[in-house]
């Protein structure tokens, strides 16, 4: 079950970036992290808070935006005087893993939906 809306993104997060149709494959991309991170505790849940919800769509436009760069040679710049090149490095999944935390403690802090403790 979704955690969120494309409704909600566009009406209560401002989101543009996604299209529709492809906004409930980075929100179940989305939300299997989250389910990492927060141990499966939201699965339980009947209805998703604001931040949950947030979470997701910031998180959702993350992985759309890491799907939408171009996936190149690796080559950053080049110049012929000297022959000089340049190699940009992509993200890693460990990467892309840290940055999703961290959108979502920017979001769960303070819900105890993080906590690796036992409730």
């Amino acid at each position: 079950m979704p955690y969120t809306s494309y409704e909600f993104y566009k009406r209560d997060f401002f989101g543009e970036m996604i299209p529709e149709e492809s906004f409930f494959k980075y929100e179940y991309k989305a939300r299997t992290e989250l389910d990492n991170f927060t141990f499966g505790r939201l699965k339980k849940l009947e209805n998703y808070t604001e931040e949950v919800q947030a979470c997701i769509c910031e998180m959702s436009e993350y992985l759309y935006t890491e799907d939408q760069k171009p996936k190149n040679n690796g080559i950053s710049s080049e110049s012929t005087d000297g022959y000089s090149v340049s190699y940009q490095k992509e993200k890693s999944q460990g990467n892309i893993s840290r940055d999703l935390y961290q959108i979502a403690m920017k979001h769960l802090a303070f819900t105890g939906y993080l906590y690796r403790g036992v409730y």
